[in-house]
């Protein structure tokens, strides 16, 4: 059987920590903004999906974490992300529990 490398992006510390324990069979690389990029968006995914799987408030800290990065690689930052959040909420309002049900459609 192919064995296939299991790769993820880490937190710096942990980085550090893998790299001074130089375990076998284990490389820690850095890698350039476009690629920390790419890998951020899969990170998002991976932890909104963990949210939803286990909603609490840690998962809902990672989530952010990983988001807080990938802005930061925008150019923008959380206080951005946030005044176009109320920018919004002020013009189309907020998630309050309403839901639209479209009979005459497959796809949303």
């Amino acid at each position: 059987m192919i064995k296939v490398p299991c790769w993820k992006i880490i937190r710096d510390r942990e980085a550090e920590e893998l790299i001074e324990k130089n375990y076998e069979n284990t490389i820690v690389k850095k890698v350039d903004r476009e690629e920390l990029g790419e890998l951020l968006l899969i990170k998002l995914v991976e932890d909104s999906v963990r949210l939803a799987e286990h909603p609490s408030v840690e998962n809902a800290a990672d989530l952010l974490d990983s988001l807080e990065e990938w802005l930061k690689l925008q150019g923008a930052s959380l206080e951005e992300l946030l005044e176009i959040t109320r920018d919004k909420r002020a013009k189309e309002g907020r998630y309050t529990g309403y839901v639209v049900i479209w009979l005459d459609r497959e796809k949303c």
